[in-house]
């Protein structure tokens, strides 16, 4: 199955164990894509939701949409994957998708079994450079749609003004987080490519310490840059995904 118009998750069936896997803030299932071929090819059903407003040639539709959108994407996927009969899962996400993962951990104890983020910035304090890229993501889709210079001037300021909105409400959502981490029981795993130009890579560390109430794998891709998913050292990456996810307490569903 594949994205179409009603929104419906990209879904790799596999068998009764389960995994969500969350894409990027302006990216796409593609974030996310080969890993879950990867981990259906090992035999899990994978679930790649696209966030509301994504997967867009038109940056406005994602500042048209927003975070309560964005959770209630996660909620429509983990009913995807119970009314096809699998009960517990993993979920995993790259960046903001990771925020989402997070929190899922700490809200659906009953439903996720283990999880994690990847290159993501899970508390408010973390530099990243969001609103910068975002803006040049924003501008050339612009300019490539756009028919005067005049049109690409307005609608960068809409962008701008919106955006600013945008990323405010995701502070709100970091906060959350920041709060609900002590509260995951299940085992974590980060992941975080020591190149990454978007995100901190030393934050995590700091962030580690709020993980009071279980174990947290933490893995560093030394060639890779914020999309570990898909940079150069994917293979190490998905192997040690797999390694994480096979060690999970999968009898719970059984």
């Amino acid at each position: 199955m594949s994205y179409n118009e009603n929104n419906e998750p990209l879904f790799f069936e596999g068998g009764h164990r389960g995994v969500i896997l969350l894409h990027a803030y302006t990216g796409s299932p593609n974030d996310v894509r080969s890993l879950g071929r990867y981990l259906n090819s090992k035999g899990y059903s994978v679930c790649l939701p696209t966030f509301a407003g994504h997967a867009t040639e038109q940056p406005e539709n994602i500042l048209a949409k927003g975070t309560i959108d964005w959770q209630q994407d996660v909620s429509d996927s983990i009913a995807f994957m119970q009314a096809k009969g699998i009960q517990q899962l993993a979920i995993f996400g790259l960046s903001l998708g990771g925020v989402y993962a997070t929190k899922s951990l700490a809200n659906y104890s009953d439903v996720f079994i283990g999880g994690g983020a990847f290159c993501s910035p899970l508390t408010p304090t973390t530099k990243n450079n969001i609103f910068p890229v975002f803006l040049n993501y924003a501008e050339t889709l612009i300019k490539k749609h756009s028919q005067t210079e005049l049109e690409v001037r307005r609608r960068m300021e809409n962008v701008n003004y919106q955006l600013t909105k945008q990323l405010k409400d995701i502070n709100e959502l970091q906060k959350h987080v920041e709060g609900c981490i002590s509260e995951i029981q299940a085992p974590y795993f980060f992941a975080q490519g020591e190149l990454d130009q978007l995100v901190d890579p030393n934050a995590i560390k700091e962030t580690m310490q709020l993980f009071t109430s279980t174990t947290i794998e933490l893995h560093y891709y030394p060639k890779s840059g914020h999309v570990v998913t898909v940079g150069p050292e994917k293979n190490q990456f998905q192997e040690d995904v797999l390694t994480f996810v096979n060690s999970l307490d999968w009898t719970r569903s059984e």
